[in-house]
């Protein structure tokens, strides 16, 4: 069958807060026929989930959307308008694509709020095995990611970590966290204060933002109990998930902050949530450089007795990139839950 890129939506009301409208959006490679029963499927789940009610399941809704996909008017921006459109408090931005290496498709899920024009929350993958033949299966999975996402999911082997925090039991503090694919990470840089960690340009304000700097042996130890540093193939993981080394960076980056002399045009999309900010780094003399630049991450592996791995994003360009600097250096840590 020959694949197209088709976007769909049902219109419903959910638990999210009050009883606000959402739209959901489906996109991803299926032929339009496919995605016609699909629509219908997912329909037919919601009508039979004491969670859910359909408030509008109009089939001129579906070929106005298919008509301006033919024109090629289906952008994100399109797809908002629409939804605005529709009445709808919140979109759900659900898709579906290959990733390179990989088995099978995977389906992301993230919240736009329509009143504030800001995504509110986005959670991780859910890998589909084989192809679309199975529109049972997929349909499942879609709703598995609708409840994950609100919150509402009473399957207690597939609870998403979306919306939630965790609490250092040692400081107080609390992170974001977020899961991705089968990995759940921490959605912020840690700002514990272990013995040698240091703010950068030890201005305590560049803490609360971008976490606190550490050394290869203390970021070793510094994420707390049930959590700990990612190694090298853990971040691997990770990069493969998102799109591979030449493009991961744009989906993991903050979609703000990324600035070169205070032009933010190195921004990235945060897809998944990880949000991850250009903290710069540190040196042993105190000196600290490249904060808004770039943001480096020790992995927990060794390459040498003075080295080890560490994962750098870039204001220019999207990649995710895997070096090997000296131990005694100063950079960021992202705790990974055991």
């Amino acid at each position: 069958m020959k694949k197209l890129l088709i976007i769909l939506f049902v219109l419903c009301s959910a638990t999210f807060g009050q009883k606000s409208k959402l739209i959901i959006s489906v996109s991803g490679e299926l032929g339009i026929d496919v995605a016609d029963v699909l629509m219908d499927g997912i329909s037919y789940g919601l009508k039979n989930n004491d969670k859910y009610q359909i408030l509008i399941n109009d089939r001129q809704f579906k070929e106005t959307l298919k008509k301006e996909w033919q024109k090629g008017n289906i952008s994100d921006d399109r797809i908002i308008t629409l939804a605005q459109n529709a009445g709808a408090d919140y979109l759900c931005f659900t898709k579906i694509k290959s990733v390179k290496g990989l088995k099978g498709k995977q389906v992301t899920a993230s919240v736009y709020d329509l009143a504030t024009m800001s995504y509110t929350d986005q959670m991780g993958m859910e890998t589909i095995e084989g192809d679309f033949s199975n529109l049972k299966h997929l349909t499942e999975v879609i709703l598995d990611v609708v409840d994950d996402m609100l919150g509402t999911s009473s399957k207690s082997s597939n609870v998403s970590s979306y919306g939630k925090t965790f609490k250092d039991s040692r400081d107080g503090k609390q992170y974001k966290i977020v899961k991705i694919g089968t990995q759940t990470w921490m959605a912020e840089n840690l700002n514990y204060n272990a013995s040698g960690s240091k703010c950068y340009n030890n201005d305590p304000a560049y803490c609360q933002k971008y976490g606190r700097l550490y050394d290869w042996e203390t970021a070793k130890s510094a994420c707390p109990n049930g959590w700990h540093l990612p190694s090298k193939a853990e971040w691997e993981v990770l990069r493969t998930l998102v799109g591979g080394k030449e493009t991961a960076g744009k989906y993991l980056k903050s979609a703000s902050g990324w600035s070169n002399f205070q032009v933010e045009s190195g921004n990235g999309t945060d897809a998944y949530g990880f949000s991850a900010l250009p903290g710069g780094c540190g040196y042993s003399n105190g000196s600290c450089g490249l904060i808004g630049f770039s943001g480096t991450w020790w992995s927990s592996s060794e390459y040498s007795a003075s080295n080890a791995y560490h994962i750098t994003m870039f204001y220019e360009g999207n990649g995710l990139y895997i070096n090997k600097g000296d131990k005694s250096l100063l950079f960021s840590v992202r705790c990974l839950k055991d």
